[in-house]
């Protein structure tokens, strides 16, 4: 339970604290003193949203800190505080930091944590019930979710929705694989109409190069045979080169051996005669075989003519594109391979369907027990609240499955005898719709381990004597739960079992709110205010006095 609140720098809170007992708590106060803010400070330290607006004027940062004591039974605590490597000795304090420039910090027994984490853990320790929720009674959707609640149908429950997301997932695939069936056969077609030209082709590394050599050898023909008739005239005439250099070896012959000097000349010499005996058959040979072939030429010009036009389509040279070929192909048998892929995914979303309807037909099972019992459960409470002809109703109709089930599930009331059962958003007034709440969360605390409940004006539309069973009615919850209620009806402040007031003070510079414990007669006073206004006249003074000494169960 929640056993200390302080809050620093929260709008006109400078610094406060509350100090909390068991049982049915109340906070009351003159309308702006407050109240209110208690109840956002503690959302805060459950892990919601805050703006940063909340700061107090002139302050850096505000502060928001708790304590809750936990009791050992209470093993989803334990459990949170391992998972998340936290000291845990049977209690718990929160601490929540809000900085003017936005950032935010978290605290868990001293441990930074996340707001996710915090608000997983806030879950687990308070249920707050404010106005807001009663228009969330308004939609079918809050009565799936209370329904379950009831059932304790957790793991039936997370089944489905696991099925239900993993089948979402497959149609997702599915929906976007035929939905791209057209540009698919665009891209198709492009892709084999680009391998084909490639292979078509079929350039070679190391091709391009080989062609230009040649054809620069054809269109430079006639110079190359000149140049080597040339050659050939040079090597043949008397005292060519042949001739000199046969003559050299001849003369370094005959002193060949009178030294190694003279024997190195004369291997160089025989080297030159058989280096231009070598040149003259080369040349010979090479001019004898010397032809322009014009076709030749044609040939070469437009195979470099069909490879400069792939290299400006499909790469800088001939390596890219034998890369574009083999990613084209690559790329069209993934998406030939789609087909194959669409089936398997039908036979997938058909699989994942079974799937939902078996584990729905299991959440079903539990829903429809549950709500036969709840049906009772509600209308037992309703009767204690002052609606004693009420009948209650949980609809269960069958649908296509969706995120919740495969039923539309929806509470439907009829107060009064002689009335239909209808919608409650449609049959319930503002009253009715705080006591069908209060009969809800009174049915679901017996079922959850959460040991504090806070109620934010929760009697909201009534009055009279269906205050006072309200009031009998958090009381009634007290003996299990801590209950604390923001609440302007002295009926149900009149029950309390701890009374806190809530105060604002105008010092003529700032304004200040404090909380504080009351009893005796300045408890009277502050429930005489909310009878009858400031002035505590005797009458109002001891209504307050039999409302105290009548608020028994």
């Amino acid at each position: 339970m929640l056993t200390c609140l302080q809050i620093e720098n929260i709008a006109v809170i400078e610094k406060t604290e509350a100090l909390l007992s068991e049982g049915f708590i109340v906070l009351t106060g003159q309308t702006g003193a407050g109240k209110t803010l208690l109840i956002d400070s503690l959302q805060m330290i459950l892990g919601e949203r805050v703006s940063k607006e909340v700061i107090r004027s002139g302050c850096d940062k505000a502060m928001v800190s708790a304590l809750f004591s936990v009791k050992e039974s209470y093993n989803a605590v334990s459990v949170f505080c391992d998972d998340n490597g936290i000291d845990f000795d049977g209690e718990i304090i929160v601490r929540r930091e809000i900085y003017t420039d936005g950032r935010s910090r978290a605290f868990i027994n001293g441990n930074m944590v996340t707001l996710s984490a915090l608000k997983q853990l806030g879950c687990l320790l308070v249920n707050i019930h404010g106005q807001h929720d009663n228009h969330a009674l308004m939609r079918s959707l809050s009565h799936c979710f209370f329904l379950d609640q009831y059932a304790k149908n957790d793991k039936e429950l997370s089944a489905y929705k696991t099925a239900y997301n993993e089948y979402l997932s497959v149609r997702s695939m599915l929906d976007k694989l035929k939905k791209n069936t057209e540009k698919k056969e665009e891209a198709l077609e492009l892709l084999r109409y680009e391998i084909d030209e490639i292979e078509s082709i079929a350039p070679e590394e190391g091709e391009e190069d080989a062609l230009k050599s040649e054809r620069k050898a054809l269109q430079n023909f006639e110079k190359i045979r000149s140049a080597l008739e040339n050659v050939c005239e040079i090597l043949a005439k008397d005292n060519g080169a042949d001739d000199l250099t046969r003559e050299i070896k001849k003369v370094l012959s005959g002193i060949a051996s009178f030294g190694t000097e003279y024997e190195e000349l004369y291997n160089s010499a025989e080297m030159a005669y058989d280096a231009v005996a070598s040149l003259s058959v080369l040349v010979r040979n090479t001019l004898a075989n010397l032809e322009y072939n014009r076709e030749n030429l044609d040939r070469i010009e437009d195979r470099l003519d069909k490879i400069s036009r792939l290299k400006r389509k499909y790469g800088y040279d001939v390596k890219d594109i034998i890369q574009y070929l083999e990613n084209a192909k690559k790329q069209l048998s993934q998406m030939e391979s789609a087909e194959v892929e669409e089936a398997r995914l039908c036979e997938k979303l058909l699989l994942k369907e079974k799937e939902i309807l078996l584990f729905g037909e299991a959440l079903t099972v539990t829903r429809q027990k549950a709500a036969e019992d709840l049906e009772k459960a509600i209308t037992e409470q309703l009767e204690s609240l002052d609606m004693p002809n009420a009948e209650f109703c949980v609809a269960i109709e069958p649908c296509a499955p969706f995120e919740n089930g495969c039923e539309h599930i929806e509470f439907l009331i009829s107060a009064n005898p002689g009335q239909d059962l209808r919608p409650i958003s449609k049959a319930a007034s503002g009253g009715e719709l705080s006591r069908i709440m209060l009969s809800i969360k009174t049915v679901l605390a017996s079922c959850d381990s959460v040991e504090t409940l806070v109620f934010d004006e929760i009697d909201s539309g009534v009055s009279g004597a269906t205050a006072e069973k309200i009031a009998k009615k958090m009381k009634e919850i007290s003996l299990d739960k801590q209950v604390i209620s923001v609440t302007h009806l002295a009926q149900i402040a009149a029950y309390a079992d701890e009374h806190l007031l809530i105060d604002k003070i105008n010092d003529g510079e700032n304004t200040h709110t404090t909380v504080k414990t009351i009893t005796g007669e300045d408890r009277v006073r502050e429930i005489a205010r909310i009878i009858g206004g400031e002035k505590l006249v005797p009458s109002y003074m001891e209504s307050a006095r039999e409302l105290i000494a009548g608020a028994k169960i």
